[in-house]
């Protein structure tokens, strides 16, 4: 599970556990789990929403999803997505091994990010 937890994390940032900022003890799991939301959202890989967006715009119809209203709407979801994300590789990297997450409770909150924010998974 704690390789599982730092894939997510090091996808979602673009981090490496190897980076050279991670020295004297700090790893990417305890460099996350020191911020809080607004702060875990300022440090993902803008690949991440920037590949969206773009997708976002060059399909979007002229509903209000294609406005500002829209647009507000999905960086919200956005955000709560990705933090819901890296508190998951949080759970799965725990120092202790009987704090880690199960797979199954994993996947099972997987299935949940995704079903309450639809509108990044479609």
């Amino acid at each position: 599970m704690y390789s599982f937890g730092t894939l997510l994390l090091e996808m979602f940032t673009a981090k490496k556990p190897t980076d050279e900022i991670f020295k004297e003890g700090l790893s990417l799991s305890k460099y996350l789990s020191a911020m809080d939301e607004n702060e875990m959202v300022k440090v993902v890989d803008r690949r991440v929403i920037d590949g969206y967006e773009y997708w976002k715009e060059s399909s979007s119809s002229d509903d209000e999803s294609g406005g500002f209203r829209g647009k507000t709407h999905w960086m919200d979801k956005a955000e709560e997505c990705i933090a819901d994300v890296i508190r998951l590789g949080l759970c799965c990297t725990a120092d202790q091994l009987k704090e880690r997450w199960s797979m199954r409770d994993a996947s099972s909150k997987l299935q949940t990010i995704k079903h309450n924010s639809p509108v990044l998974w479609t």
